[in-house]
Formats: structure tokens, C-alpha cells, sequence
């Protein structure tokens, strides 16, 4: 593996022995210095020739490997070398690095073999990773519309009704996880929409952390038709392009176009205490009203008993984020933030 050290725009090196022509093997990890906390970052892998590659540094990037490293483009692992560097940006700002030269031996053994297939550009790579993510979610609304043929079906029979009463309370729960995948889903799909420049456009993501107290079902027929509500809106969230809100088992929509003329993103780096701790953060731009604040937390492989984050004393110019620790003390939780609004 490659460990590369960033220091503001220095980079060091610690690179094992390369042989060419490896394809998902030879992996890089990055640790960055505290500059470079809120920005968006992206290594380039290039051979003396050639284009530069990009690697969008995202886990959810399929060249992403695991432990915070990230699969090499095979492309460039080629004799005698190949260069990587980085760049960040954040709002107008962007920082970029030096270039490191990577030494690759000689290799062999891949003489007379098919041609491997090549590593997707930027583009690609988001497109690709919000491809799964949505096939994944129709799943979800797949299995969601068959508690309605349940219902139908079980209603036969006064005895087979009480039965499916009890399976109902149960399919709502999953109905309720539905729901947050498909949210889940599209605050993906905008964020990454958002940092693609061929886009050349701004998305906004409102989405809402919610919790569904499922009550003892009264009738097979009325879980079922929560059940089916919560379907049809998360279908029409994914489809129109809409923001979706669960009160009580009843779906509004929201056109969502409206937030997007301003839209303000970043991340902070916050160290857990056991118990809670807070930490103010301003936005880029000021707002003429107060905006809609969605985050999502991206946490080290520790094991940690609980971590929940929420938004709140959120104005014009910046919002608190409040975090709650039940586990380890002292770990780093990177919180990733949009504000969308006028």
C-alpha cells in the first residue's frame, strides 16, 4: 500500500515495491493536515504521458477499498513510474499539491493476456455509484407493494385477517426502513450531482431525520394502507424529483427547485466526548432567510456504542451541530453539511 501524508500542499511518501500491471491490488491511503478539514477532495494518478486520472476520495467511490484507501487506476501502474497529486476545493476556495513520482518495476507475467477493463472517469464513477444506490431502492418499494397483495389475499377469512394483522404491524416497520433508504437515495444522488462539474448545476437535499412511533394495529386494513401511502411517496420522491415529509402515516410533497438558486455546503471535524458536545459553524455566503440544514456524519471502523447528530440554532449565517457520544471519547467524526434556502 501507498501512505501518503498531506501537509498543506507538501505531500510524503512511504510507497512499497510496485510491479506493473496490477489491476485492484495496489492500494493508496491519505491522512490530511488540518488545512484541509471542509474540502472536497480528489487524487490524480498519472503516467509521464498520459491524462491524469481521477479518484473521487468518497466511500462510496467503487475504487474505494476499505480503512480510508483507495484502489490505484490501473492504467498508470506501468514501467518505469507514475505520478499522483491532490486538490481540494471548498465554496471559491482550492487547494492543490505537489506531484510525487512512484516508481513501478518491470512485470512479466501479464504477456498474452485479454486487455483489463479500464477505470471509470469522474463522471462515470458517481454515475455508476448512484445507479446502485437507486436499483436498491426500488427494491425496497418492490417489496413494500407485495404487503399490499398480502392484505388482499389473507382478507378471505375473519381468522387469516387477525394473522395478518400482526404481520402488518410488522410490514410497517419495513415500510418505515423503506423510507429511509430511499431518502438516503436522493440525498446521494443530489450531493454528488452537486459536486460533479458536467452537471454544471446545484441540487439541494432536505433531507429529514425522522422516527415513526408504529402504534398497535387496530385492523389489517388500516396498516396496510399506511403502508402503501409511505410506498407511492417514496416512489414519487425518486421519480418527480420531489422532497418527501412522514407525519403520521400521511405524505406531503414539496417541490424541491425552489431551494435551488442558493446552496452552501462544507464539512467540520468534530472529537466525541461521552455525553454531549456542540460546535458552532458558519456558512460561506449569508442567507437572506433562514435556511434548510441536512448533514450526515462519516465515522472511523471503531467501535462506538452510539453516536447520533443533529442541527440546531440554525440562522442566516451558520448553525450549531450538536453531538451525542454513549461510546469512546476523543474520536474523530468528520460531519458533512448542506444549507439550502434564499
Amino acid at each position: 500500500m501507498i501512505l501518503v501524508e498531506v501537509n498543506g500542499q507538501s505531500l510524503f511518501v512511504k510507497k512499497p515495491v510496485i510491479a506493473e500491471e496490477s489491476v485492484k491490488y495496489l492500494k493508496a491511503s491519505f491522512s490530511f493536515s488540518k488545512d484541509w478539514d471542509g474540502y472536497s477532495k480528489v487524487a490524480f494518478f498519472k503516467t509521464e504521458d498520459g491524462e491524469p486520472l481521477k479518484v473521487i476520495l468518497d466511500e462510496s467511490n467503487d475504487l474505494y477499498a476499505g480503512d480510508g484507501a483507495y484502489f490505484v487506476p490501473q492504467e498508470v501502474i506501468v514501467f518505469p513510474h507514475f505520478y499522483v497529486s491532490l486538490s481540494g476545493s471548498k465554496g471559491d476556495s482550492k487547494i492543490t499539491t505537489e506531484s510525487i513520482k512512484i516508481d513501478v518495476k518491470e512485470s512479466g507475467a501479464s504477456d498474452g493476456q485479454e486487455p483489463n477493463e479500464p477505470t471509470l472517469d469522474a463522471f462515470s464513477q458517481i454515475t455508476q455509484m448512484c445507479t446502485d444506490a437507486m436499483n436498491e431502492a426500488r427494491q425496497m418499494s418492490e417489496k413494500a407493494e407485495a404487503v399490499e397483495l398480502a392484505k388482499n389475499e389473507s382478507a378471505e377469512s375473519s381468522e387469516s385477517a387477525k394473522q395478518f394483522a400482526s404481520e402488518a404491524k410488522a410490514s410497517s416497520l419495513s415500510a418505515s426502513e423503506s423510507e429511509e433508504a430511499c431518502l438516503e437515495v436522493k440525498t446521494f444522488v443530489e450531493e454528488k450531482t452537486q459536486e460533479n462539474a458536467v452537471y454544471n448545476e446545484a441540487c439541494s437535499e432536505n433531507a429529514l431525520q425522522t422516527s415513526t412511533d408504529v402504534k398497535t394495529c387496530e385492523s389489517a386494513t388500516l396498516a396496510c394502507t399506511e403502508a402503501k401511502n409511505q410506498t407511492e411517496a417514496a416512489k414519487l420522491a425518486l421519480e418527480e424529483g420531489v422532497e418527501w415529509v412522514f407525519e403520521g402515516g400521511n405524505a406531503e410533497t414539496v417541490d424541491i427547485k425552489a431551494l435551488l438558486p442558493t446552496i452552501d455546503k462544507g464539512n467540520v471535524l468534530i472529537y466525541s466526548e461521552t455525553g454531549e458536545t456542540n460546535k458552532r459553524v458558519r456558512f460561506n455566503k449569508t442567507f437572506k432567510k433562514t435556511p434548510v440544514v441536512t448533514i450526515s456524519k462519516s465515522i472511523p471502523s471503531i467501535k462506538i456504542q452510539k453516536v447520533d447528530i443533529t442541527v440546531k440554532e440554525i440562522s442566516t449565517t451558520g448553525f450549531t451541530v450538536s453531538l451525542y457520544s454513549g461510546g469512546e471519547s476523543n474520536i474523530p467524526i468528520t460531519v458533512n453539511w448542506i444549507a439550502a434556502g434564499e
